[in-house]
């Protein structure tokens, strides 16, 4: 009898207790990861990790990573101002402890076991709980891109202050070449050999005049020539070395300052028609089952409390 009317009171207040819980809804976004997290410019030695591939569970975890992290989750929070919308006490001392563990009881993200990412938000309301999720799987790619950029800005800093006193180079060694080519040097040797053909012919002619500039012409070469050559030389090397390092420069350049997606929607969260929280025919049922069982635990102590005292 008194099982029986235990767990009448049990139902009776368990129920009035679930309608009082507050109904939560729940929307769930599901991505997959990108197994490449750049764009390659040049060609690509591995098409398996292109940014076209799908990721696998190296990737996924790295995603659940950034997923968790606080640069999100303080994104989300100051756009659905979730400190209010959860009702928490802004005087309370400890009201951002409060609102992190609120926030983590309602988002969760969590791996499957095909590879992929779920994003999962309860909400008061079915619609914010659809937006919050397709936020956050939104969110992951400017999370990504801005630490790669942070990365990556570093590596192509380096690289174009070395590219660019490469070209430097360059065009300084085209310059002084201009200049010798405008005072006449020559720096083939097809042309040396020329002027000297020329020089038998002036001769040869009685040219005086025409003697006495390829003389001058002959002489300047004679002075200026070796260095030509090893500038020519130079030029040539320096050229090699830059056509092989604009590769790297513009890669560089591209992962420092390129905002590509690192995922694939899956599906996108939408709003749930029916609630998820509280299941209230579970929070009844299971109060009664624990009553039920707590009153063979108190009736059993009871009978066992009462034997002893008879003994004694």
């Amino acid at each position: 009898m008194r099982i029986i009317i235990v767990m009448g009171v049990t139902v009776v207040v368990s129920s009035v207790v679930a309608l009082m819980i507050r109904e939560k809804y729940k929307s769930t976004a599901i991505i997959f990861p990108a197994k490449s997290s750049s764009i390659v410019l040049g060609k690509m030695l591995n098409p398996s990790q292109g940014i076209l591939q799908f990721g696998e569970e190296e990737e996924a975890e790295q995603v659940l990573q950034i997923l968790n992290s606080s640069q999100i989750r303080d994104q989300i929070i100051s756009k659905y101002n979730l400190m209010q919308h959860y009702e928490i006490d802004t005087a309370s001392k400890f009201k951002n402890t409060e609102l992190v563990k609120e926030y983590e009881d309602n988002v969760k993200c969590s791996r499957t076991r095909y590879g992929s990412v779920t994003i999962e938000v309860l909400d008061y309301h079915p619609d914010t709980a659809a937006l919050i999720a397709n936020d956050i799987a939104r969110l992951l790619d400017s999370a990504k891109n801005k630490m790669l950029q942070d990365r990556g800005g570093e590596a192509f800093r380096v690289v174009e202050q070395e590219f660019l006193a490469l070209k430097s180079d360059v065009d300084a060694l085209n310059d002084t070449l201009t200049k010798l080519g405008e005072m006449g040097v020559i720096g083939s040797s097809a042309g040396v050999a020329a002027l000297y053909e020329a020089q038998a012919n002036a001769i040869q002619a009685r040219n005086e005049l025409a003697l006495r500039k390829i003389d001058e012409q002959i002489n300047l070469n004679k002075k200026y020539g070796a260095a030509y050559s090893s500038f020519l030389e130079q030029r040539e090397l320096k050229n090699m070395r830059l056509d092989e390092m604009e590769g790297t420069y513009l890669q560089a350049r591209a992962d420092a300052y390129s905002n590509v997606s690192h995922h694939f929607d899956v599906e996108q969260a939408t709003p749930a028609e029916k609630k998820s929280y509280p299941v209230r025919w579970l929070i009844v049922f299971i109060s009664v089952i624990t009553s039920f069982f707590f009153m063979i635990f108190f009736i059993i102590a009871l009978e066992k409390i009462r034997e002893l005292r008879q003994m004694a």
